[in-house]
This record gives C-alpha cells, structure tokens and sequence, in this order.
C-alpha cells in the first residue's frame, strides 16, 4: 500500500558559492546572487538500504548490450540499466528535457516524474501541458522517500523514473544507483543543478556513478560523458521527436 509522501528535511543551498541556510531568501547574504538558493534534501534511513543487489552473469550480460530510447533524443544512445544525469544553469532546459525524455521513452511501460523541487500542482500541470505530455502512464509525484519511490516504481512496473533534482530529493549518487538496480528500472534520468563554475552542484560524485552526463544550456543540450557513443554528440532541448513510423523506416534501409 502506497502512503503520501512524507514531509523531508530540507536545507537551502547557494549555487553560487555553497553557503547553507535553513530557510528560503530571495538572495544569497554570503555573495549577494539573486535567486541562487535550491532546495537540499536530507532523507532518513531507508529499508531499501538492507535489500540485497543480486542478480545473474547471464542477465547482466544481456543488459549490457540492450538498447533503450528516448524518441524525442533518437541521437543520445542509451542502454537497459543506465544512470543519465542532465545538468545546468537555472532555465537551461534541464526539466523540459527530463520530461520529453520520460514522454518519448522506449519501451513501452509506466515513467515516474519525481518532482522535488515544484510540486503536482496547477504550474507543473502547465508546464506539462506545453510540452504536450501523450503518454497515458506518465506517473508525476511529488517529495517522497527513497522507499516510497521504491514502492511506486514497484507498484506500477515502471521502467523509466526521473528526479528532479538530485539536491532537492536528498538522494545520493549510491542511493539513485541502488534505486535503479533494486528495482529493475530501464533508465535513470537525474537533474542536477550546477554551481558558478559550471559543476554538478553537491552531489560530485554523480559525474562518476553516471553512464551518461548531458550539459544543458540556453535550450540546447551535448553530451559531456556516456559509456555507449562518442561524446560531443549534441542537439535543441525541443528538438522535433523521432516517431515511430519514421525509427522503423530508418532501419529497414540500414538493414
């Protein structure tokens, strides 16, 4: 049985220059930026912390080399299992392209939107509704814990979840990979803010555990890490979607 979410331990955070604070200003008082304060989540511990990460030489293998896609992004190779963080700049394009990604992914199954940082309400449903959202199992919730999620994701047999953001949800680089490997999940999309150099913002870690890191910025996107293709690929955050009648002609001339 799913509960609400309940309510998390949040802590505010300058992405500018990394000073804490325990309530929201409008600007940061250590380096005068504007509107640089994010949410930064703390979660409790979790059983999901005790579940056993096992699995089979044999089904691993076959992961390894089994594609999964996001239509809207038919240049970005992905495969089953992988950990795609997005990250940049305020209004850069990070949570459209998070969700065009979870619209358009293959295959076919229930996508989870877990949104940390605005929560299901009239301005999300906006947003949403801009974007176009077809895809009838696209699940959105707001702040929940790592056994919530987990239960979600368990009770619907997802197979594409999305956070936004990594700060805002608490959730650590070995709890989102634990997250996707417990659960059997296709694909792990992750926001990440990013600091004044240009960073991953409180979470350094998430560079190294990812598959693939994408740099957004002025609604553009390239591709900075992935395990599967050269990098540098890049392209526009709403970039026209492949379909599918389109995806299967392509590959009849190739074959």
């Amino acid at each position: 049985m799913l509960h609400s979410p309940a309510p998390s331990v949040t802590r505010f955070r300058c992405i500018q220059c990394g000073a804490f604070y325990e309530g929201w200003a409008a600007w940061c008082s250590a380096c005068c930026a504007d509107g640089s304060l994010v949410h930064v989540g703390q979660r409790t511990r979790a059983a999901l912390d005790g579940e056993l990460e096992v699995s089979d030489a044999r089904t691993l293998a076959k992961a390894a080399w089994t594609r999964v896609e996001c239509l809207a992004y038919p240049t970005i190779e992905l495969r089953a299992g992988a950990m795609i963080v997005i990250h940049g700049p305020p209004a850069s394009g990070k949570s459209t392209m998070l969700a065009r990604a979870l619209d358009s992914f293959r295959p076919e199954g229930a996508v989870i939107l877990g949104s940390y940082e605005e929560p299901p309400g009239p301005s999300l449903g906006e947003r949403l509704g801009r974007l176009a959202i077809r895809r009838g199992d696209f699940v959105v919730t707001g702040r929940a814990s790592l056994d919530q999620i987990s239960a979600l994701v368990r009770a619907r047999k997802a197979v594409a979840l999305g956070i936004d953001s990594a700060q805002a949800s608490g959730l650590s680089a070995d709890d989102l990979r634990r997250l996707l490997t417990v659960t059997g999940l296709r694909a792990l999309f992750v926001v990440s803010q990013q600091n004044k150099a240009g960073k991953i913002e409180g979470r350094q870690s998430l560079p190294h555990e990812a598959d693939v890191v994408i740099a957004a910025a002025d609604l553009r996107w390239r591709i900075e890490k992935t395990r599967y293709s050269p990098i540098g690929i890049e392209g526009a955050v709403l970039e026209a979607p492949q379909t599918e009648t389109a995806k299967s002609r392509g590959e009849e001339q190739t074959t």
